[in-house]
């Protein structure tokens, strides 16, 4: 349960921003999703450097580094039409169907346009039920205007089941290798990669995205927010220079 005074996240903005890409600026894991392992390197822009970063965004990062959230559910605490229909959603979730839960969020949103845990609780449910391409494009949208969202982690039972988090991986591999106009695929799968504890699935989907679109404006965030941050300044002055690109690898699937 939310605790009294507690700041959800889509309730944190960045002060004086509207987003991300709209004139602002700019845990161990391996193989498939739910492996272990280490992350490999980072991408055009050095990660321990948040200087780069809009003075309002780089606030932000700092405090989402600090206070970063794991929600078991998008619904608030009061008895409200909207809430109801997000439990219910929920439902829909943790029991596989996906359409439903689709649909309910779709509802909400038609209720309270723009409202942050509808936005994300559509690209679950569009996850799981095979929708890849319209998450892909929801999720984006949804990280640009509400970059608060970036950092939080949710409960399993607000994420498509771990079966089939399998399949979509692979869809979306497919998409990456298939299609270079789909960047936002890339994306997607380094989103999950960060929800199922799964590093080298997030570097491999921002090394993807960062090659195909450098100059994305997201991806100095995400960087920072989703990968282990070196300690040291002999780890950064590891990584690659500006405008050094190399071909990701993918990760391999899981056993």
């Amino acid at each position: 349960l939310r605790a009294e005074g507690e700041i959800r996240p889509w309730e944190r903005r960045p002060v004086g921003d509207g987003g991300i890409g709209d004139g602002a600026g700019g845990q161990p894991g391996d193989g498939g999703v739910g492996g272990t392992g280490a992350p490999g390197d980072m991408g055009a822009m050095p990660r321990g450097d948040d200087s780069a970063l809009d003075p309002a965004m780089r606030d932000l990062v700092a405090a989402l580094r600090k206070d970063p959230q794991v929600l078991a559910t998008l619904a608030g605490q009061r008895d409200t039409v909207v809430n109801r229909i997000l439990r219910e959603a929920e439902g829909d979730l943790a029991g596989g169907r996906y359409f439903d839960a689709e649909n309910k969020y779709r509802h909400v949103l038609t209720l309270v346009p723009d409202y942050p845990p509808a936005s994300l609780g559509l690209v679950h449910a569009q996850l799981g039920a095979g929708m890849v391409k319209s998450a892909a494009t929801n999720l984006r949208q949804l990280f640009e205007d509400h970059p608060e969202m970036i950092a939080v982690r949710y409960d399993a039972k607000l994420l498509p089941h771990a079966k089939r988090v399998e399949w979509i991986r692979d869809q979306l591999m497919n998409h990456i290798d298939t299609s270079e106009r789909l960047t936002d695929a890339a994306l997607l799968l380094a989103y999950l990669g960060y929800q199922f504890n799964t590093p080298k699935l997030v570097q491999y989907g921002l090394d993807v995205t960062e090659a195909r679109t450098p100059q994305d404006p997201l991806l100095p965030v995400l960087q920072r927010l989703w990968l282990p941050q070196p300690d040291k300044q002999g780890d950064a002055d590891k990584q690659r220079q500006p405008n050094e690109h190399r071909t990701p690898s993918a990760p391999a699937p899981a056993q």
